[in-house]
């Protein structure tokens, strides 16, 4: 069921995108039933449509939003037209999950690479009155000769063929959202981080919980150094098979001290702290 995979994407999210405004932290995981799953989370690779382009709505997030039947400033500051020149001063408040500000340089990667010649996003249709967009995406011309180049790190500039009074709200696309890095995941990759997901019941005990976080370790250990699971159950001196249950999660054969001796191994100098909340009445 799209459902039950859509949760496993939000493994990659935080090394691609990973932007939210501190006033939007989430204290809970969002759930959505996908009609059906995109196959990548490039930008430059996908169509939005129905399910999947809400999804891509709540992941991207750009230099303005529609809300509440009016255009908002989001990544942007204040944008001023100048004949067919657009200046945006960017919002400080605007960051990444790591804390660093989202620069201007991050926007002209994004939209360079959204109108590459590699590009299979039909989102040449609102963009195309930028200066040489047709060029770029016809690959006629190199990426950096776009209309879009940073001023500064805080100042970005777009330049345009013929005027484009509606461009501001064509920005509201969450495809036009700021980029770190052309590297996104592949559909195999995609497919292991959907295999390496288990939904923890609500009425899951404690021990079954602290064996899920423990497995947690693994699965985001096996996609941050991009291991495959043979490679991990060799680095731990464990089979195969069992490398594989515990990035399924299918921890019910292990004891929590098993789980944690294996951690100690690819994490050989951390503590192990527990949380202990006492959900009942104080007698």
């Amino acid at each position: 069921m799209a459902f039950f995979k859509f949760i496993a994407l939000f493994v990659w999210l935080p090394c691609l995108f990973g932007f939210s405004l501190a006033s939007h932290a989430a204290t809970e995981n969002f759930k959505f039933h996908l009609n059906s799953e995109p196959k990548s989370l490039d930008p430059a690779q996908v169509s939005l449509g129905d399910s999947v382009g809400y999804f891509f709505q709540n992941i991207y997030q750009g230099l303005y939003v529609y809300h509440q039947e009016k255009l908002t400033p989001l990544g942007a500051k204040s944008c001023k037209w100048q004949s067919l020149i657009l200046t945006c001063e960017l919002n400080p408040e605007f960051k990444w999950s790591d804390g660093r500000v989202v620069t201007a340089s991050e926007y002209v990667s994004a939209f360079q690479h959204l109108l590459s010649f590699k590009s299979k996003n039909s989102i040449l249709r609102i963009l195309k009155n930028l200066k040489n967009a047709s060029k770029v995406f016809a690959g006629e011309l190199p990426a950096n000769q776009l209309g879009v180049k940073a001023l500064s790190a805080q100042r970005l500039q777009f330049e345009f063929e013929i005027a484009d009074p509606e461009f501001l709200y064509k920005l509201t696309s969450p495809l036009t959202a700021p980029i770190r890095s052309e590297k996104f995941p592949d559909e195999k990759e995609l497919k292991e981080a959907r295999a390496a997901s288990r939904m923890l019941s609500r009425n899951a005990s404690s021990v079954q919980r602290l064996k899920f976080s423990l497995c947690e370790q693994f699965v985001a250990y096996l996609l941050d150094h991009k291991l495959t699971q043979r490679k991990l159950a060799e680095k731990m001196g464990i089979d195969e098979s069992l490398m594989s249950k515990i990035v399924h999660y299918d921890f019910d054969d292990f004891t929590i001290d098993r789980l944690v001796k294996y951690l100690s191994v690819l994490f050989p100098k951390a503590d192990l702290e527990i949380l202990i909340k006492n959900k009942g009445k104080v007698a």
